[in-house]
């Protein structure tokens, strides 16, 4: 698990994708889901740990940024 990742571009490869029929589409995003469920389900426990540590690490980063701000006691009665 890396927690410097780089920042992806653009691969060559799909900066110049072939015209499909909207047939041939449908199979390849079916294809493509069908890759994605089968890694999901094949590394389901190192995606859960990835993922737990990602959530703590946000949150982590979260809880330091926020502002300390002083006890502000709340003034009921309008001007």
């Amino acid at each position: 698990m890396h927690s410097d990742r780089l920042i992806r571009k653009n691969l060559p490869l799909f900066e110049d994708m072939p015209a499909l029929s909207d047939e041939h589409v449908a199979d390849l995003l079916q294809l493509l889901l069908g890759l994605v469920d089968a890694y999901e389900n094949h590394y389901a426990d190192s995606l859960q740990r990835w993922r737990e540590q990602r959530y703590r690490e946000l949150h982590e980063d979260f809880d330091e940024r926020q502002l300390n701000l002083p006890d502000i006691q709340r003034i009921d009665d309008p001007f």
